[in-house]
């Protein structure tokens, strides 16, 4: 799993959100999609999310973390 360091970044875009959650240790456990106008849900498609990461912002720890989490997601799936 990705784990979370001190530079927990914002990024804002206007084509939605990835929210990562984390544990006690700061490991990402789950990561979330908001799309505006609607409530945030686990991501179910992390394939989808990878091949649009760019277009989506972040929170809850480093881009690079959420996208190793995603990446890590679909590479269990296969």
């Amino acid at each position: 799993m990705a784990k979370l360091d001190q530079n927990i970044g914002i990024t804002m875009n206007t084509n939605g959100m990835l929210i990562a959650e984390t544990n006690e240790q700061g490991e990402i456990v789950c990561v979330w999609q908001a799309n505006h106008g609607h409530r945030p849900k686990p991501v179910k498609d992390a394939a989808a999310c990878l091949s649009a990461f760019g277009s989506f912002g972040t929170f809850g720890a480093p881009r690079e973390a959420i996208m190793l989490w995603l990446t890590h997601s679909v590479e269990q799936k296969t």
